[in-house]
């Protein structure tokens, strides 16, 4: 049975905007994202989109590239079910979700995408890092890894490395983490106590999976 995982500073600040219950204030961009029309004539599992030129990260990791390629579609092709979410953006390295330069040494870009139920209680944190070279990426992904003693190492992994949890606990749901070249990824979800997963660790590693084809 899995412990219950003691979290650092770094792993605060990431889940500090999935667990708030009162909006967040600025610099973080916010905006409501619905379902679609309910005559749609086909569900969203069943018509798979052509991925766009655009949509795969090649350079230096943008907030934008993180809307490319995290898509609302992907997130409801995830959910047991789909419903309206709430869209975040978060920059960990400028502004109020910044986090201290310590943290961040050979760190390129650090960007969140967060997708929240309405009242802020539920949701899933999709964070990834760019660094200078695959050698620090490593570095940062150990540093995930000892923040969550209680990750299992994925076999076959997800691009070089990947790691999963199911936490059930403190508000957090299921963590998955993998590092493609110099590159870190994370996605982390959150639900009140004795509620059931926003997604499920399955759920988690599809789109783990679905994010690392998109990204160089």
């Amino acid at each position: 049975m899995l412990k219950t995982p003691t979290f650092t500073l770094l792993t605060a600040l990431a889940i500090t905007i999935v667990l708030g219950c009162t909006a967040p204030t600025d610099p973080v961009e916010s905006t409501v994202v619905t379902e679609p029309a309910p005559d749609s004539s086909a569900s969203l599992a069943d018509t798979p989109t052509p991925l766009p030129a655009e949509a795969r990260v090649t350079g230096i990791l943008t907030a934008e590239d993180l809307k490319s390629i995290f898509t609302i579609k992907d997130l409801w092709q995830a959910m047991p079910a789909t419903e309206e979410v709430r869209e975040l953006s978060l920059d960990y390295m400028v502004g109020e979700h910044a986090l201290d330069s310590s943290e961040l040494l050979g760190v390129e870009s650090f960007y969140g995408l967060n997708y929240l139920t309405l009242d802020y209680t539920r949701g899933v944190l999709l964070r990834i890092m760019d660094t200078d070279s695959e050698e620090t990426a490593v570095t940062q992904f150990e540093k995930i890894i000892s923040e969550t003693p209680n990750f299992i190492e994925m076999d076959p992994p997800i691009a070089n490395r990947s790691v999963a949890v199911k936490i059930n606990a403190d508000g957090i749901g299921n963590r998955l983490a993998f590092q493609k070249g110099d590159k870190v990824v994370s996605l982390l979800t959150s639900r009140p106590d004795g509620d059931p997963p926003f997604i499920t660790l399955d759920g988690l590693k599809r789109l783990a999976e679905k994010l690392e084809r998109k990204i160089k």
